[in-house]
């Protein structure tokens, strides 16, 4: 009886707030105390990105701390393995002298998502007083259509992870990979075969984007000699410490007879000639119709 009593209490101790995706929440949390919110995801398609714009100019107003499975009680929160993603401290100041803003953030990148699965995103308060707060949650889908644009942004070094399939192995194409940055600033972006995330040596390409003078970057797959195998290719986003960016991603086929190592390198700084494109859409018109006339 009085480890049911126990369990109850403690049961009603961690009750969150369920958040609704891209719906802002407002909320005050007090001194060194938590506030618990939920999303429950059913599927594994998409990035999972949490924003708390702290009103405050200090650094340490809050902490942010998104986890898993089970919301533990707030003595093990700061446990080694306790949480997926953290943020403790946040340099992105905006607002005024009058109303200063902090923004923190935190990410479930898509290869880690579970689908069916309840993720908690917890607020601590800072050790100096109460803080009111924005919260958000968004899905960031992370399959991109071939010949298609997506965008998106994200802040300080979190990263973000998107995809695109081949279903087959193209014989007259290729693909041409293009981050163009819309605002802000980025460190750089990655590409893998078939996995998400990993060592330096699972990139296909590691691509800067650094700097105020890039505006757009390319990778062309396949390499000079080697063939574009059917599969999915990674493009991973890495942001940029103490800052924030935004950027379209845009896979596009590309004739193979187009992809010479001077375009390639024209491409690299994003340029492609007029001719090259034209090529590319014809190309890729008539081998994306082969593949829906036929079965994958």
């Amino acid at each position: 009886m009085i480890v049911r009593l126990l369990s109850l209490l403690l049961s009603a101790a961690l009750a969150a707030d369920p958040l609704t995706w891209s719906e802002p929440l407002e909320a005050t949390v007090e001194k060194e105390q938590w506030q618990d919110f939920y999303v429950d995801v059913a599927d594994d398609d998409a990035n999972l990105y949490f924003e708390v714009v702290a009103n405050s100019a200090s650094a340490s107003a809050l902490g942010l701390y998104v986890s898993e499975g089970e919301l533990r009680p707030p003595a093990e929160r700061l446990s080694p393995g306790a949480f997926l993603d953290y943020d403790e401290t946040s340099m992105i100041a905006s607002g005024s002298r009058e109303e200063p803003k902090r923004k923190f953030s935190v990410v479930v990148s898509q290869c880690y998502v579970q689908p069916h699965t309840k993720y908690y995103l917890s607020v601590r308060g800072g050790k100096a007083e109460a803080v009111g707060y924005t919260v958000s949650a968004q899905r960031v889908p992370a399959r991109i259509p071939l010949n298609g644009t997506v965008s998106g942004s994200l802040c300080d070094n979190r990263y973000l992870h998107y995809f695109w399939e081949l279903p087959a192995t193209p014989t007259l194409a290729g693909v041409r990979t293009t981050l163009r940055k819309t605002s802000g600033e980025l460190d750089a972006f990655f590409m893998r075969y078939e996995r998400c995330a990993g060592p330096i040596g699972t990139n296909l390409e590691r691509v800067s984007v650094d700097g105020h003078g890039v505006a757009s970057r390319s990778v062309a797959l396949p390499r000079l000699g080697e063939e574009l195998t059917a599969g999915r290719y990674y493009v991973s986003v890495k942001g940029q410490p103490e800052l924030c960016g935004s950027y379209e991603i845009s896979p596009m086929l590309v004739a193979i007879s187009d992809m010479t190592l001077a375009q390639r390198s024209a491409a690299g700084r994003g340029a492609a000639p007029a001719a090259a494109a034209a090529a590319a859409l014809a190309v890729a018109g008539g081998w994306l119709a082969r593949r829906r006339r036929s079965p994958v």
